[in-house]
Order: structure tokens, then C-alpha cells, then sequence
């Protein structure tokens, strides 16, 4: 049940910052910091209900290695502030694959990876959409 809800709130969460983005290029920080206090606590209570605390370490490292990717990216000019606060919602949302989303068949990779890749999958999706648009 709190993978759906850790789903929601983060699909709710992009949803609402990518709206904000359009309407007025930017995206507030209380958008951002809500969702990865969000993602930091539903973990954490997680954790709690299955008593394996390993999998909120696990969020935490996954989280800040995505925060040190989006830092990299940032320093580097190809990203804004809100795309580095919002990967970490990822990095800490879905560090681990949920039970209410295990497939079927287990890949060979962590999960996190299949959604660091959906992620830059969908941004170059919006960038270009973007600059079709913007031209």
C-alpha cells in the first residue's frame, strides 16, 4: 500500500513542478523540498513496517548519489536547480522496487537505475518538445 501512495505523491509532485515550469519557468522550493521531506519520511515509515532499515539507508545513499549526479549537472549548465531537488525525490522514492510494482521477471540491474534511465528518457522527450515549440 505505500508504494501506491509513495507513487502518487511523487507523480503528483513532478506533475505540479512541471506545470509551475511551464507556466513560469521556475519551480518553487517548497514544491521540491515537500516532496523529498515526503519521499524521506514514506521510506522511513516503510522501513518501519517491514523492520529492515536497510532499505531506508538504502534511499538515503541512493538519494545522495543522485544528488551528487544532479550537482554535477548543475555546475555543468545543462540543468536547473529544481531537476537536481527532483531527481533526489526519485533517488529516494524508488532507491528499491516496491513490492506492489515486483514484475514478473528480475532484471539483472538495481532498480534505481531503470528509473535514473526513464528519467533522462522522458527529459530529452520534454527538452525537445520544448525546443519544437519554443522555435
Amino acid at each position: 500500500m505505500i508504494g501506491f501512495l509513495i507513487f502518487g505523491i511523487a507523480l503528483a509532485g513532478m506533475i505540479i513542478a512541471s506545470w509551475t515550469d511551464i507556466k513560469i519557468r521556475e519551480v518553487p522550493n517548497r514544491v521540491s523540498f515537500g516532496l523529498i521531506l515526503s519521499m524521506v519520511v514514506l521510506r522511513f515509515l516503510y522501513a518501519l513496517s517491514i523492520g529492515d532499515f536497510s532499505v531506508f539507508w538504502t534511499s538515503i545513499m541512493v538519494g545522495a548519489l543522485f544528488l551528487g549526479m544532479g550537482l554535477a549537472f548543475f555546475y555543468a549548465q545543462q540543468w536547473g536547480g529544481a531537476d537536481m531537488k527532483l531527481i533526489v525525490v526519485l533517488g529516494i522514492g524508488f532507491a528499491t522496487l516496491l513490492p506492489e510494482f515486483n514484475p514478473m521477471f528480475v532484471a539483472m540491474w538495481p532498480y534505481f537505475l531503470t528509473i535514473l534511465l526513464n528519467f533522462f528518457i522522458i527529459a530529452v522527450v520534454y527538452s525537445i518538445s520544448f525546443s519544437f515549440w519554443a522555435a
